[in-house]
């Protein structure tokens, strides 16, 4: 596939560029097709950890902002 200069692009194309636009930019920008499949395999299982990751972080820094609500208000109760 060759790199394309139009101007609207396809729902298919913005999920992709929504998930990674690095992969987006590779395949739509650039006219790269993934020739090896165990690694756009492996790049799926990394994006999938990282996503865990960083919504573990977001129910720490929730658990970190109701903390910190709740000693303002016994701070402010007693």
């Amino acid at each position: 596939m060759k790199p394309t200069t139009r101007r609207y692009r396809s729902a298919s194309e913005l999920a992709t560029f929504a998930y990674c636009r690095k992969s987006w930019w590779l395949r739509h920008g650039l006219g790269h097709e993934p020739a090896d499949h165990r690694r756009l395999e492996r790049g799926r299982a990394e994006h999938a950890r990282w996503g865990r990751t960083l919504r573990r972080a977001d129910r720490w820094r929730l658990a970190a902002w109701l903390l910190g609500l709740l000693g303002l208000g016994l701070l402010l109760w007693g």
